[in-house]
């Protein structure tokens, strides 16, 4: 519980600080970089307990870690823009000089700041009834991310491996892969972030998501292969005799695994291009200063819950419609998905929260 709530309350300030300290030009890649180091540190953390035999190691090798993130949080300087809310003036423009940034770049946080009344006395239910359009369109996004089923073939690899043949140790080799792929992939969408629509890359994810889902959903539909209980459910007639279970329950186990492995590798893969870091970046574009903390807090509480929620439906449902029924259903959320994307969002890349606001209207009106 200790660990989760620091988690939620790091992510909040990373992302939050990291979009103030940034111009709006950059403002994708900076925060899309933290999803990178994220990344980056799941896959350490998978090394490390292949590399140890004791999850105590395990946890006992994150302190290093987390003492030097403390030392290092003392020479972090404040957020420019929580500084001109505060009107210290002189000591944001001061950081905004330290961090490399433009007098150009101390003017926007200034008129910002200025053009949105910000003193952090507005209350939330007025903030919420302003920007209720923004806050809906990234909560379904966010929802719709977690049910397309990118989350859960990040949680469920490895089983997903093994419901089709595949031993243990080759499917702990396989997770490492994904999880090279998943930094590599998000490596190259901090590289075009800056450059890039955020509704195509939605769209590119979401196709690529149905890919994979595809991918799964053929491998594991596949007859004769492997499940967690022996064999496939069709072929009742060996799943008590291990002598002929392999020989006839086995005939298609290297193909369901050639495709579900593909499968899991694309949807990484497209997961990471899209909903991974851009769930934040564009909720980081749609609210102004004056509010962005405080959606961005409520995003992090309704990940948790959509992502609970997701992978407690996938645990249950995977045993009562099998693994085909379940990446069908995230196929037709992915459907939906670009749906939404397509006639309920606008672009958000290098526009103002004002002029996202306005188009948001616009579209919803027609």
């Amino acid at each position: 519980i200790l660990i989760g709530a620091s988690f939620s309350f790091s992510m909040l300030s990373n992302v939050a600080w990291i979009s103030e300290i940034v111009p709006p030009e950059r403002r994708g890649s900076a925060v899309s970089t933290y999803e990178l180091c994220v990344t980056i540190g799941v896959l350490l953390a998978f090394i490390t307990n292949v590399l140890t035999s004791s999850w105590r190691s395990l946890f006992l090798a994150a302190i290093p870690i987390a003492l030097f993130q403390l030392v290092c949080l003392c020479f972090v300087p404040e957020s420019p823009v929580w500084l001109m809310v505060k009107g210290d003036h002189s000591q944001s423009q001061q950081v905004v000089a330290n961090l490399g940034g433009t007098s150009a770049h101390f003017d926007h946080i200034r008129k910002v700041v200025i053009d949105h009344n910000t003193d952090g006395s507005t209350k939330f239910s007025d903030m919420l009834r302003e920007w209720k359009l923004p806050f809906y369109v990234v909560t379904v996004i966010q929802g719709l991310g977690l049910l397309t089923g990118g989350i859960n073939i990040r949680i469920f690899a490895e089983r997903m491996f093994e419901s089709v043949g595949v031993t243990t140790a080759t499917a702990d080799v396989l997770a490492l892969l994904l999880g090279v792929t998943k930094v590599v992939t998000t490596l190259v969408a901090v590289g075009i972030l800056d450059r890039c629509s955020r509704r195509l890359l939605y769209m590119i994810g979401m196709t690529g998501l149905v890919v994979a889902n595809s991918l799964i959903a053929a491998g594991a539909g596949l007859p004769g292969c492997y499940n967690e209980e022996g064999c496939h459910e069709d072929t009742v007639v060996c799943s008590n005799d291990e002598a002929l279970c392999p020989a006839m329950c086995g005939r298609c186990a290297d193909l369901a695994a050639v495709l579900v492995v593909a499968g899991c590798v694309v949807g990484y893969a497209s997961y990471q291009l899209s909903f991974g870091p851009l769930n934040f970046v564009i909720g980081s574009e749609m609210f102004p200063p004056s509010s962005r903390g405080r959606f961005l807090g409520i995003q992090v509480i309704t990940q948790g819950v959509f992502q609970l929620v997701t992978t407690f439906l996938f645990s249950v449902l995977r045993y009562r419609i099998t693994l085909t029924g379940v990446v069908l259903m995230h196929t037709v959320f992915c459907l939906v998905g670009m749906m939404f994307i397509t006639f309920h969002t606008v672009e958000t890349h290098g526009r103002d929260p004002e002029t996202i606001l306005a188009h948001l209207k616009v579209k919803w009106a027609r």
